[in-house]
């Protein structure tokens, strides 16, 4: 094993002060990193009668020491092991693309929904205005309770679709208990209401 260890760092063409600096400072590393450890474990010592300040004080030197350990660390991984160093970056910055692509998948998918409801808000609108060619007169209104979707799409703004919806609203609700109810449909504003509430009706009157 120390043959190979040898091996290693004479294929890495590092000298021994070299060697010796990068063990010190894996010594350094790992008991900074063993401290740290057994503080998050047992939390910040309390002993009675010594001053929490001096503590909090030395805990600050020992945090920013720590931390120049770390970047001192990191400076020589980029000096000695520079592949390393630049494969982790790239780690990195691939990350952000993806992330990108994600949001703008997730756009996309909201741009898809909006335009499918606008489609159908148009669909509603032709199939409305495209059946109007033979408009219910007052004194034959319609049932809405009982008719099929052949006698709704005589009302006037009233096409196969919001028609089917009148049907299909009825068998899951029941019946409509006053011509109002009729709103609840999708596609069946109060403009639409106002247009064909004359010509409907709920019971035999």
């Amino acid at each position: 094993m120390k043959r190979y260890l040898y091996y290693f760092t004479d294929r890495l063409q590092i000298s021994r002060s070299e060697r010796r600096l990068v063990l010190i400072l894996s010594i350094v590393l790992f008991l900074t990193t063993t401290i740290q450890f057994a503080l998050s474990i047992w939390g910040s010592p309390k002993v009675s009668g010594v001053d929490s300040d001096a503590y909090e004080a030395y805990f600050a030197v020992l945090e920013e020491r720590t931390t120049a350990v770390q970047k001192r660390a990191e400076e020589l991984q980029l000096q000695y092991f520079p592949v390393t160093a630049s494969l982790a970056n790239q780690t990195t910055e691939s990350s952000a693309p993806a992330t990108e692509a994600i949001a703008h998948a997730s756009d996309t998918s909201n741009d898809s929904k909006l335009q499918k409801q606008n489609e159908e808000t148009y669909s509603d609108d032709r199939s409305a205005s495209a059946d109007t060619s033979n408009p219910v007169s007052v004194s034959e209104k319609i049932n809405i309770n009982t008719a099929g979707v052949d006698e709704l799409v005589k009302l006037p703004g009233i096409g196969p679709a919001i028609a089917a919806r009148i049907v299909e609203y009825r068998a899951e609700n029941g019946r409509f208990q006053r011509i109002e109810d009729i709103k609840n449909v999708r596609g069946i504003g109060p403009s639409r209401f106002e247009a064909i509430k004359d010509m409907i009706k709920v019971g035999e009157n």
